[in-house]
């Protein structure tokens, strides 16, 4: 579910590392070039929203800090 205003970017698919990371199955080929300007995301279909503090890649995926 998206909100107006909103791109769904992928699906959360695990936690990663022991910093409260989340590993992104992404749903473009270019996850690299969005990766770099989140700041904040919706992370269920509820509207949870919560602050990015950072992104990384990990294999290929990106990883949410």
């Amino acid at each position: 579910m998206t909100t107006p205003g909103s791109v769904r970017i992928g699906k959360v698919v695990a936690a990663h590392g022991t910093d409260g990371g989340l590993r992104v199955l992404p749903e473009s080929d270019h996850a690299d070039r969005w990766a770099r300007e989140l700041r904040r995301v919706h992370v269920d279909r509820l509207g949870r929203t919560v602050s990015v503090r950072g992104v990384r890649m990990a294999r290929g995926a990106p990883v949410l800090l």
